[in-house]
């Protein structure tokens, strides 16, 4: 008698939990992508700035700026972003260093 009342109830308990970790799961997947699409815009919006600053302006870059230019596009790159960003960094890289 005692198997047939804990047996369901453990079934019970397994489902619980099964179900609770998948829904863990499934938010926690949803988080990452929202996190993954927010770092890519922002990423995106640091070429952009770059870009107005010295390719529209017409000013001359500065070296460091090219390197954070880089490691901002290889970042935005890795997380899949792509087109206009990739056009924003070559038109960057394209631009007249800054003399000292």
């Amino acid at each position: 008698m005692v198997g047939w009342v804990l047996a369901p109830l453990l079934s019970a308990c397994v489902g619980y939990l099964l179900a609770a970790v998948r829904g863990f799961a499934k938010r926690g997947s949803q988080h990452d992508k929202a996190m993954e699409q927010g770092m890519r815009a922002l990423l995106r919006q640091q070429l952009i700035d770059y870009h107005r600053d010295y390719v529209v302006s017409g000013h001359a870059c500065p070296v460091c700026v090219k390197e954070q230019a880089t490691s901002v596009y290889a970042a935005y790159h890795d997380l899949g972003g792509n087109g206009t960003g990739t056009k924003l960094y070559q038109e960057i890289m394209n631009t007249h260093v800054e003399e000292n």
